[in-house]
């Protein structure tokens, strides 16, 4: 019936601390969705930063002179796509499709 005991009662009672600790509904949905902007935030930057920047290029500066004439971004991200920034997209792609 109604009055059943919960059948995983530390479940519950994490549960039942979680709502008190976030002061109710709105605090843990906040809290939720910061979390999920948070990650979004970062899986964003690393995809930015594995793909769209040329490393090969910066790391091959020596000096001064000769990284004023480098472009530090890939001025066409999907043109030639070499084996690691094939890695690096597919594996963004396999994220966004196990968090959609």
């Amino acid at each position: 019936g109604r009055w059943d005991a919960a059948p995983d009662l530390e479940r519950f009672l994490g549960s039942f601390y979680q709502y008190f600790e976030a002061r109710g509904r709105r605090g843990a949905l906040a809290r939720h969705l910061s979390h999920l902007a948070a990650l979004a935030f970062t899986v964003g930057f690393s995809f930015t930063l594995l793909f769209f920047v040329d490393w090969q290029a910066i790391l091959s500066c020596s000096s001064e002179e000769t990284c004023r004439a480098v472009s530090f971004c890939y001025t066409q991200p999907f043109h030639r796509i070499g084996l690691w920034r094939w890695s690096v997209l597919l594996c963004f792609l396999l994220f966004f499709i196990y968090w959609a």
